[in-house]
C-alpha cells in the first residue's frame, strides 16, 4: 500500500523575518494543517488543526510501508518535527524523476511532472486562443495560497481536491516511472537516493551548530582588514593616477579615488589604462572580454606572489604585480565581510540558533548543493 502525507501553509508563525526561513516551508516555524494519506481507492484529507492523528503513529512509523510523493524530504522534516514520526521507506517522485531525465532540467514540481506524465495542464495555460478537449484536466496552483489566511476557517471543496491530488497524481505517476524511460531504468540507483533523502531531511532538521559570538569578532576583524586595504588601494591611485580621481574643489581639497573597487568595470578600466588587462571568454556571451577574474588576474602572477595570496600576506604597491595581489586580496576581505561578515548571520535561525541549510540532491552534474546559506 502507499501513502503520502503533506503539510501546507502556517496556520501560526512565530517570528517576523522571514527572508530565510520561511513561515509554512520551515517546520520551526509552521504548524501542520492538513495532512493528507491515502492509497489509489481511498484518500483522507485530515484537518489536523481538530483532529488527533495519534491513531496514525503506527502506520506512519511503519518500516513497512512505502510512502509516495513528491520532495518527501519537506514532509519528512515538518512530520518528525511535529509528530516525531520518521519515513523508513519513500518512493519520491521528483527524484526518481530527475534520476530518469539523467540531468535534463524538465522541471521538478508535482504541477510539471503531472503535466509531462499525466496530461494535467496548470490552470493558468487556458486562454481564449488555445483549444481545449472537455476532458481536459487542470491544477489550479492558486489554490494553495488560500491556505496563507485561512485561520480557523474549514478548508474549502477546492482546497480537499488540491489536497487529494497530492496523493493520487504521485501514485499515478510512480507507475509509469516503474516502466522506465526509453529503456533506462537504474533501480538500485532510485533506492539510493530515496535512502539518502532521508539522510538529507535529518541533516537539514538538527542543523549546524554555530557560534554567533565568534563569528561577530571575527567579522569585525575583517572588517578592518577591508578598510586598510580599500584605503591602501586608493592612496595608490591618488598618487599615481590622477585621471581615475575627483579634482580638487571647496569641500575636498585634495584628489580622491574615483574608482569603486567593488565593480569590476571600472577596475577593467583603470587595468586597460595601465595596460595589464587579461582577457578570457565570458560566460554570457560567449566572447573573449577584458576581466578582473581571480582566475585571470592569478595567471599573471610568479609564484612567489601566488604565495603571498595563499597566505593572505600583502605587499606595498611598486609594481604590476604588487598591484595585482593587493587588489586580489581586497577582493578575498571584501568577500570575507559581505558573504561571510555580518550580513551571514541572516541565516541563523530564530529558534534553534543552528544553521539550517537547504540541500538539492541531484544536479546535472551529478553533484549536490547547497544554498541559504551555502555549507559546501
Amino acid at each position: 500500500r502507499s501513502t503520502q502525507a503533506k503539510t501546507l501553509f502556517p496556520y501560526t508563525t512565530l517570528f517576523r523575518s522571514e527572508e530565510v526561513y520561511k513561515p509554512g516551508l520551515d517546520p520551526y516555524v509552521s504548524r501542520v494543517i492538513m495532512l493528507q494519506i491515502g492509497a489509489e481507492e481511498n484518500v483522507f484529507v485530515i484537518d489536523t488543526r481538530c483532529t488527533d492523528i495519534t491513531p496514525l503513529y503506527p502506520l506512519l512509523n511503519s518500516k513497512e510501508i512505502t510512502w509516495v510523493g513528491a520532495n518527501l524530504k519537506f514532509e519528512a522534516k515538518h512530520l518528525k518535527h511535529n509528530y516525531n514520526v520518521l519515513f523508513h521507506k519513500i518512493w519520491d517522485c521528483m527524484l526518481v524523476d530527475m534520476n530518469l531525465t539523467n540531468g535534463l532540467d524538465l522541471g521538478y514540481s508535482l504541477a510539471k511532472m503531472a503535466e509531462r506524465h499525466l496530461g494535467i495542464k496548470n490552470v493558468n495555460q487556458v486562454d481564449l486562443f488555445t483549444d481545449q478537449d472537455e476532458d481536459d484536466v487542470f491544477i489550479d496552483k492558486s489554490t494553495r495560497l488560500g491556505f496563507i489566511d485561512i485561520g480557523n476557517n474549514p478548508f474549502t471543496y477546492d482546497q480537499v481536491v488540491y489536497g487529494a491530488n497530492d496523493i493520487t497524481y504521485p501514485l499515478a505517476i510512480k507507475k509509469l516511472q516503474l516502466q522506465g524511460r526509453n529503456g533506462y531504468n537504474p533501480a538500485a540507483l532510485h533506492e539510493l537516493e530515496n535512502e539518502f533523502c532521508l539522510v538529507l531531511a535529518d541533516i537539514e532538521l538538527q542543523g549546524i551548530t554555530f557560534d554567533k559570538e565568534k563569528w561577530l569578532k571575527v567579522a569585525e576583524s575583517k572588517q578592518l582588514i577591508f578598510e586598510q586595504r580599500l584605503k591602501k588601494l586608493n592612496t595608490h591611485v591618488e598618487s599615481n593616477y590622477p585621471e581615475f580621481c575627483t579634482k580638487p574643489d571647496l569641500f575636498s581639497p585634495g584628489k580622491v579615488c574615483n574608482i569603486q573597487w567593488t565593480s569590476s568595470q571600472q577596475v577593467v578600466e583603470l587595468f586597460k589604462h595601465i595596460g595589464f588587462c587579461p582577457k578570457e571568454k565570458s560566460k554570457e556571451t560567449g566572447k573573449m572580454e577584458f576581466t578582473v577574474g581571480a582566475k585571470a588576474l592569478g595567471k599573471l602572477l610568479p609564484a612567489n606572489y601566488k604565495e603571498l595570496f595563499r597566505t593572505d600576506k600583502e605587499t606595498e604597491i611598486a609594481t604590476q604585480e604588487d598591484l595585482i595581489l593587493n587588489f586580489l586580496l581586497f577582493k578575498k576581505a571584501e568577500q570575507a565581510v559581505t558573504t561571510f561578515g555580518k550580513e551571514f548571520l541572516k541565516y541563523v535561525h530564530p529558534v534553534t540558533g543552528k544553521l539550517h541549510s537547504s540541500y538539492r540532491q541531484i544536479l546535472n552534474t551529478g553533484r549536490i548543493s547547497s544554498n541559504a546559506p551555502n555549507c559546501q
